[in-house]
């Protein structure tokens, strides 16, 4: 069965009594809290879904960026059929923003996901190194110690700018995180990435996860090339001996949007298939 959104059911207020007060939504299996970067220098919220049926020490963990928005669906996903046993037991670790408005979390992201060339002034902005020294030396290092998850079994999952940054991760840093989910990466953002994966060899056997929807490019002029680079980035991976088991997926009516879901449901089916 397909993850998709659910319809909204709006009904009526009851004619009858003073009306509920309201508070903050919650998932019930889940917590969070506040991590002070040093590398980065400033908060982040942090998020986590402890899964159904943990295995101390043996439980794999899903460090997902972009965690204002995907948290809650990822969260729900593995959740909700980790009951069902359609995908093996894991922690979700949302990494996002103590942030009220759209445009700042936004802001927030374009800085962090993304990497400053060699080439870049001072004061590009970009702090795709920083992030990444605070996800390696300061984050994961801190889940592995509170909630003995595999060190062995990390996965760094992340769409649009965070599949960027996840892919950045996969081809500089391969030792950074164990497997892959590359949902929609904004390649044209950083294409040196295309090249360097045409003579990339993991250090041990890497999974990785690799999707787009059919209509985030709509046509071959469009200078972002959506699809096109994710099918070359694809193609470098799997023409040589890179040690990666890649799967593409390039799926037929989705958007930027629209394939998130299906991005998820199926990545993690190729990723955390049940034991």
């Amino acid at each position: 069965m397909r993850f998709r959104y659910l319809p909204l059911l709006f009904l009526s207020a009851p004619a009858f009594g003073q009306a509920p007060a309201t508070e903050p939504a919650t998932l019930w299996y889940s917590e969070q809290f506040t991590l002070h970067s040093k590398n980065v220098g400033r908060d982040f919220l942090i998020q986590v879904a402890r899964p159904a049926s943990p295995e101390p020490g043996r439980t794999p963990v899903v460090f997902l960026l972009d965690g204002n928005t995907l948290f809650p669906m990822t969260a729900s996903l593995l959740g909700i059929d980790g009951f069902n046993g359609t995908f093996e037991t894991a922690f979700v670790i949302g990494i996002g923003y103590k942030v009220a408005t759209k445009a700042e979390w936004a802001t927030q992201r374009t800085v962090d996901l993304r990497f400053a060339p060699a080439s870049a002034p001072p004061g590009d902005g970009r702090k795709g190194a920083a992030f990444a020294r605070f996800l390696t030396t300061e984050l994961r290092p801190l889940i592995e110690a509170r909630y003995r998850t595999n060190p062995h079994r990390a996965i760094l999952a992340g769409h649009s700018f965070g599949g960027l940054f996840a892919t950045h991760m996969l081809l500089n840093d391969p030792g950074a995180f164990d497997e892959y989910l590359l949902g929609s990466p904004a390649l044209f953002d950083e294409p040196d990435l295309l090249a360097k994966a045409k003579t990339f060899v993991a250090r041990a056997k890497t999974r990785v996860f690799l999707s787009i929807g059919e209509k985030e490019q709509m046509s071959d002029k469009d200078p972002r090339r959506w699809v096109d680079n994710v099918r070359t980035l694809a193609a470098a991976l799997t023409d040589h001996a890179s040690n990666v088991d890649l799967k593409l997926e390039i799926v037929p009516g989705e958007n930027h949007v629209t394939n998130i879901p299906i991005m998820l449901e199926d990545g993690f089916r190729f990723l955390l298939p049940p034991l």
